[in-house]
């Protein structure tokens, strides 16, 4: 039975989800996992250096962990996973790391998490990349080097540039594409929380 992981961004929660897995997978159940990592108000999946860059080695050692955890839920069965931002990142860390430990991925506003790095053929689960044209906390190619890279992996990569910013499209484009890659899957739905 399939299940769908959600996990947020830096300084985030469970609840900034909204009712967005619901409307994009209303037949997939969903659970949101919360970072392990206090940030301000919220929690983190992984922390970045003081320049605003992230740690290969620490986003590494954080999605083993993760990865880890995941399998956990339901031995055997491996999730979706659906990140926004930071958690989008971290989602295709486990993508590139531990290939058999999802399904595919919905990666929202994601960022490279290991720029510089090539991958061979790792038979990598197929990946939904939404990225944003104006989103000033990336730099200008990053969805397309993470699709590069996932492409390398083995990942059959959909990938959507789309005409807003960091956050989420106002006119509903992310909802409509996620749902539409989404649909692919099928199980009944049922929500709940936990934290990584």
């Amino acid at each position: 039975m399939v299940m769908l992981i959600c996990l947020h961004g830096s300084s985030g929660r469970p609840a900034d989800w909204g009712s967005f897995p619901e409307e994009v997978a209303p037949t997939i159940r969903s659970h949101r996992l919360q970072g392990g990592i206090p940030s301000n108000d919220g929690h983190t999946f992984f922390t970045k250096l003081p320049d605003g860059t992230i740690d290969p080695a620490e986003i590494a050692t954080r999605a083993d962990a993760l990865a880890a955890h995941i399998a956990t839920f339901e031995p055997g069965a491996a999730p979706l996973l659906m990140g926004y931002s930071s958690g989008a990142t971290i989602a295709a860390a486990i993508l590139l790391r531990h290939p058999s430990a999802s399904a595919g991925a919905v990666l929202l506003r994601p960022q490279p998490p290991f720029p510089d790095a090539s991958f061979p053929p790792l038979g990598c689960p197929p990946a939904l990349i939404l990225a944003g044209r104006h989103d000033a906390r990336r730099v200008p190619g990053a969805a397309e080097t993470l699709a590069r890279q996932l492409r390398s992996a083995g990942s059959d990569v959909e990938m959507h540039m789309l005409d807003t910013g960091h956050g989420l499209d106002p006119a509903g484009q992310d909802r409509q594409l996620a749902k539409a890659w989404l649909a692919r899957f099928a199980a009944p739905a049922k929500d709940g929380n936990s934290q990584a």
